[in-house]
Formats: C-alpha cells, sequence, structure tokens
C-alpha cells in the first residue's frame, strides 16, 4: 500500500526543487506497516522449529521478534521512535515520487536497536540523463518559528550536515560503505560507479542531490521552512537541492510528539493494514 499525499505546493528553480505535502488516508497504517516490515525482516523465511522436545510455531516467532525487535518510545528530541518515523517517512517519500533506490537502510541493520543510525540518514540511486546520488537529511519538528533551527541554526542542522557532505572525505567512505552491503548485484554496481564518480569529483557524469526532509505539523508550515536551501542555494555545490516538506495533518495533533504517540500506539498493535 502507497503512502497518500496532496500537494501543497512546488517549486522548480533552476536544477533545484522546493515542495510540501501533507500525508492523508491510512497514513499512520502505511508507516507502521513498512517500519515493522523493515525492524522484523530476516534473512530467510521465519518456519516452525522443533528443538530439543520443544516447538515454536511461526506466529509465536513473529510475535516475540516483534516484541524485541521493536525499539521502545521513550520521547524527547533523542527518542529513536522519534528519529525512525522521519526516516520511514523519507524511503517512503523518495520511492514513491522519485524512484529511488536504496541498496542498505539504516533502521533494518542498525547495530543497536535503542539508537539511531549513524552518518547520512539515507543515501540512495535514481536514474536520469546522469546517475544521480541521493544524499538525504531527515528533521521532525514542530517548532513554531519557520525555518525550524533543525534547517540551519542549531550546531546539527540539515544546513550544517550538508555542507560537510558536500565536501568531506567521509562521505565518499559512507557511500562505499552502503555499496558494500547492498544486496543485489545490478545496485551495488551503481552504488560502486556513484562511488567512483563522487571520489574524482567527476559531476559531468554525476548529479548529486542534496535532499532535506522536513517533517512537521501542517499548522506550523509556511514558505519559509526551506530556509537557506532556497535564498542561498549556492552554498552547497555540487549539490542540486531537493527540499520536500511533509506535514501531518492537524486533526492529528499539534504537537509531533502527540504524533508520534498516537502512531507508536498503532504500530504496537500491529499496524496492519487488513485489521
Amino acid at each position: 500500500m502507497d503512502l497518500q499525499f496532496d500537494n501543497i505546493s512546488e517549486e522548480v528553480i533552476g536544477d533545484h526543487c522546493y515542495s510540501a505535502w501533507v500525508v492523508k488516508d491510512n497514513w499512520q497504517q502505511v508507516i507502521a506497516q513498512h517500519y515493522q516490515d523493515l525492524r522484523t525482516s530476516t534473512n530467510f523465511p521465519v518456519e516452525p522449529i522443533c528443538f530439543d522436545g520443544l516447538e515454536f510455531g511461526v506466529e509465536d516467532i513473529k510475535r516475540r521478534l516483534s516484541a524485541n525487535a521493536i525499539p521502545e518510545r521513550r520521547g524527547g528530541n533523542f527518542d529513536v521512535i522519534r528519529s525512525d518515523f522521519g526516516e520511514v517517512l523519507s524511503y517512503l517519500v523518495l520511492e514513491q515520487k522519485h524512484a529511488t533506490w536504496f541498496g542498505y537502510k539504516s533502521i533494518r541493520d542498525r547495530e543497536l536497536i535503542q539508537l539511531p543510525g549513524r552518518g547520512i540518514d539515507a543515501i540512495g540511486i535514481e536514474m536520469g540523463e546522469k546517475l544521480k546520488l541521493v544524499l538525504t537529511e531527515t528533521k521532525v519538528s514542530s517548532q513554531a518559528s519557520s525555518p525550524p533551527t533543525v534547517v540551519d541554526s542549531q550546531e546539527d542542522s540539515m544546513r550544517n550536515q550538508h555542507i560537510a557532505h558536500n565536501s568531506d572525505i567521509a562521505t565518499c567512505k559512507k557511500i562505499w560503505d552502503v555499496a558494500r552491503k547492498t544486496t543485489t548485484k545490478d545496485l551495488q554496481n551503481l552504488f560502486f560507479s556513484a562511488a567512483i564518480l563522487f571520489e574524482d569529483r567527476d559531476f559531468d557524469k554525476l548529479d548529486v542531490v542534496t535532499c532535506c526532509v522536513l517533517v512537521r505539523p501542517n499548522h506550523v508550515h509556511t514558505c519559509n521552512d526551506f530556509g537557506t536551501f532556497k535564498t542561498n542555494p549556492s552554498d552547497y555545490y555540487p549539490g542540486k537541492i531537493r527540499f520536500l516538506v511533509l506535514c501531518i495533518p492537524c486533526e492529528n495533533a499539534n504537537s509531533i510528539e502527540l504524533i508520534i504517540d498516537d502512531w507508536y500506539q498503532i504500530l504496537r498493535e500491529g499496524g496492519s493494514l487488513d485489521g
């Protein structure tokens, strides 16, 4: 089941794109199902187990897996569930709207269940006239100011993160690391190609997409949310800006903490689109 959106605004200025959408319909269930799938996916199908005189059914194993693989909701800015909520939204919107391919999703495979992954939130590949390397940072904010401080002002703002990504040698290492973790041969080769072109700074053959996903309640969104990504896009060269504001409907509460509380309850109840 796809995530459904209503368009609020979309503006293309040269190579840069600024969009705002509001999620609708059964968006909570769609995100919960996708998150559940990521956190409980296994390398092999779950089968009944008979061991040392004990028997474990498939549903019992899946129930226990979910109980232990889904992080606890602790609240606050550094809550892993808050972080994961935004990142799952990023995966869904980029896959649906831009046909982005991800070779590795940290939500699924990070080392520690209760702590968010480190590094770039999501690294994707897209095909166009040139190969596109999509470097994505996601922030969640219900701050009334526009843009919220997570865009430009605070130390770990999207501005500071993306400026570092475009120049830091560590970015190249992160792309190579995603490439080696990719599970299909063709996609692995695309990530290898992007890593080589980025390392060689060959931007005649590679487009770098500086992608921001800002998740916030609908009532606090304004056209100023894009910050310096719109007023000073040259700061992010060689990146071509793709700034997506994903708004949560006001009927789902004004506070992002309450929004995520409601979503987490649906997640814990199963997040099923069938029921």
